[in-house]
């Protein structure tokens, strides 16, 4: 931007969903969103862990044990999260923000081929 770079790719973000109107402007709205975007990118590193793994047994072993144990749990606690949104629908702030991207994007990746 205007000679400047910014290499960090949470930090792109943020930058993005500001320019877009879509991070929050009061700062506890824009700690939620923050707070949900960073655990779907967890969620999305446990699940992206088993993509290289060659070995077929291995790889299904590895997938049992991440469904059964912290896969388990993040959606545990994803779903906790979806409960506590407001009646619109919206994650933060009654509004669409980066929040409610970073979720449908991540969750997409369950129903989009991309794992097998």
């Amino acid at each position: 931007v205007d000679g400047k770079q910014l290499a960090q790719s949470s930090a792109i973000e943020r930058y993005a969903a500001r320019l877009a109107g879509l991070y929050p402007q009061d700062a506890w709205e824009a700690a939620k969103a923050d707070e949900l975007v960073c655990f779907m990118k967890e969620w999305l590193e446990d699940v992206v862990s088993t993509v290289f793994i060659k070995n077929a047994d291995e790889k299904l072993a590895a997938r049992k044990a991440m469904v059964e144990g912290p896969l388990q749990t993040r959606m545990t606690k994803l779903n906790s999260l979806l409960t506590e949104a407001g009646p619109d629908g919206y994650l933060v702030g009654g509004r669409m923000t980066y929040a409610d991207v970073a979720v449908f994007v991540t969750m997409s990746f369950l129903i989009c081929g991309f794992f097998d």
